[in-house]
């Protein structure tokens, strides 16, 4: 992939990807909110429902249903949004707010632990869930917005593109601080030490044992080192949605109106588009 972005940007004569949709401060801002966002939404789809079978004792069944509170909150958001932001004709707020709910959010579920009540986990799981719903129209806007009519095209796809590729990032980052984690967590206990390399190097099967295993004290160590290995995991995309958040102020606000020609300054130059709804 580096290879493939230096040869486009300094050998190629027709690129296939036109650097130039890189080439405002909004664009690569949103850019990368677009790619962390990918990162935060996979991480949290794919490891919570472990968190629900491991610690809970949820069947898979179960553990995809407790995600409701997430999941439900995603769609109505996205929707709601994506008519604010069709209706008032600007989209930088909705920007800075989905990032700021995906921060909170992430941060909240670093509350969660063996012991958190169903009321208190569906209550942690639905800031996330606004932010992150919020984020889809909102960004794939701010993206088109600082596109050139001719690179629309472009723009949109390379707007899914590094979705995709945070998705893929976030689960492998995810995999591993979860691994390290748990593998530290399981050596604190003199009972589980002989295991930590199997149990940290295999989700499924501590999720077995965990199943076959009756309710003791030893469990409960288990248990709790499970939900203190994900609370890094959470820790983690929390900073990364801040650090998407403050980048999300660099977004300019532009008009919706189709055919309407905007400018932002880009060092000396200025990047010229006209935007369209």
């Amino acid at each position: 992939m580096i290879i493939f972005a230096y040869h486009e940007i300094s050998r190629a004569r027709d690129p296939i990807i036109p650097v130039s949709i890189f080439g405002t401060p909004t664009a690569i801002a949103n850019f990368i909110g677009v790619t962390v966002h990918g990162l935060i939404l996979w991480c949290v789809l794919y490891y919570l429902p472990f968190y629900f079978e491991a610690v809970k004792g949820y069947t898979p069944i179960l553990a995809g249903t407790a995600l409701l509170p997430l999941t439900f909150t995603l769609c109505p958001s996205a929707i709601t949004i994506g008519l604010l932001i069709t209706r008032w004709g600007c989209y930088r707020w909705a920007v800075v707010l989905g990032s700021l709910l995906a921060c909170l959010g992430s941060g909240l579920l670093c509350i969660i632990n063996a012991h958190t009540s169903v009321a208190g986990w569906v209550c942690l799981m639905l800031v996330p869930g606004l932010g992150l719903g919020s984020l889809f129209p909102a960004l794939i806007y701010a993206i088109q917005a600082s596109a050139e009519p001719r690179q629309l095209a472009m723009a949109v796809a390379m707007c899914s593109f590094f979705r995709s590729l945070g998705q893929a990032i976030g689960i492998a980052i995810g995999g591993v601080i979860f691994q390290n984690s748990m593998h530290s967590n399981l050596m604190k206990y003199p009972a589980h030490a002989s295991h930590a390399d199997d149990y940290s190097k295999n989700v499924i099967l501590l999720v077995e044992a965990l199943r076959k295993m009756p309710e003791s004290a030893t469990t409960d160590d288990l248990k709790t080192a499970y939900s203190d290995s994900l609370r890094i995991v959470w820790a983690v995309c929390c900073a990364l949605a801040g650090i998407s958040a403050l980048l999300s102020l660099l977004t300019k606000d532009y008009t919706l109106t189709a055919g309407e020609s905007v400018q932002e300054d880009v060092g000396d130059t200025i990047k010229t588009a006209t935007q369209v709804k």
